[in-house]
């Protein structure tokens, strides 16, 4: 038996399909709309790396002139931040709302007017490592608080619809 070459065959399959994609005339419109899109590819990513650049250069060579504590010291920072927290807590309790972003959002205003001087605060700390590690635990602090506001909020939504549906269902009898 004559073995027959396949290869061939193949071989001139993929030439003519080929063939014929490239045969296709490419119109004015199709090559007005692949060179818009080319354009405009080009000049978000241009833009893109500008802005990086700009930016890069701005904090490096141009840094924010550095801020005055607001503190007189290190151990008032803290207790500033400490108290601020209380208040965000407090304040977050406070509302009626069913919803947890607004009693979030509660929190984070009390909190946000103190917490704004954290990083001139952790300056004032850099050269004890017990206040250093004062001002980890208020921010650990910090963030359970706010954890805990978004928790008992859901929770407290849940109990509120609970009650209300006991106290709708009790007078409907």
């Amino acid at each position: 038996m004559a073995e027959v070459d396949t290869r061939a065959d193949t071989v001139g399959w993929y030439n003519s399909a080929v063939a014929n994609e490239t045969e296709k005339p490419i119109g004015p419109r199709a090559k007005l709309g692949r060179r818009v899109a080319q354009i405009l590819y080009f000049a978000i990513a241009g833009f893109m790396s500008v802005a990086s650049v700009v930016q890069l250069t701005r904090h490096v060579f141009f840094p924010a002139a550095a801020e005055t504590p607001p503190f007189g010291s290190c151990r008032d920072g803290l207790r500033a931040l400490y108290q601020a927290i209380e208040r965000g807590r407090i304040a977050a309790e406070r509302g009626q709302d069913e919803d947890e972003e607004a009693a979030l959002l509660r929190y984070r205003a009390a909190v946000a007017p103190d917490w704004s001087h954290r990083d001139s605060v952790a300056q004032q700390c850099s050269g004890d490592p017990m206040e250093i590690s004062a001002l980890d635990a208020i921010e650990r602090l910090r963030y359970s608080e706010e954890h805990s506001v978004r928790h008992q909020a859901v929770e407290l939504s849940a109990l509120r619809q609970k009650v209300k549906e006991l106290v709708t269902r009790d007078r409907a009898r």
